[in-house]
């Protein structure tokens, strides 16, 4: 991908982690949260 839009890879892994940076408080939230999901009626 990085090939394709012109750029290394060191340049799109830079851009990659300026947009994530930040969101792991976030992300680490909804994880937590996921545990509180109602079983799934006929799963498992």
């Amino acid at each position: 991908m990085a090939e394709w839009a012109g750029n290394s890879v060191a340049v799109l892994l830079s851009t990659c982690a300026r947009c994530i940076d930040g969101q792991l408080p976030d992300l680490k939230r909804r994880l937590e949260a996921a545990g509180d999901l109602p079983e799934v009626p006929g799963a498992g």
